[in-house]
């Protein structure tokens, strides 16, 4: 599994969205139009999933004064759940933030 850091230059942005807005209600969503520039607003760790093709996305909030993050959204694309791709990706997050307490 392959993780891609998102940014205004990420390329999937569609399938980003639609994930975004299929994997979370619309209160507890951030709305997909906005999320790309907010994410660059306040700083979070946003990264995509792929496994061949983009499975999934996730956004993490770091506190780096007490070296914990907190993962503040998970999906995976619907085609791809039951497969174990969320499992890896967690698990592949757990080694990216070593360092720190992530925070579910």
């Amino acid at each position: 599994m392959e993780f891609i850091k998102i940014d205004s230059n990420f390329k999937d942005k569609e399938k980003l969205y639609s994930l975004n807005d299929e994997a979370f209600p619309k209160e507890e969503r951030i709305p997909s139009e906005k999320l790309i520039n907010l994410l660059d607003e306040c700083g979070c760790d946003s990264w995509a999933f792929y496994d061949d093709e983009f499975a999934g996305f996730a956004i993490i909030i770091t506190d780096s004064e007490n070296r914990e993050c907190y993962l503040s959204y998970f999906a995976i694309d619907k085609k791809f759940r039951g497969q174990g791709k969320g499992s890896k990706a967690l698990q592949k997050l757990q080694n990216v933030y070593s360092l720190s307490l992530i925070h579910i």
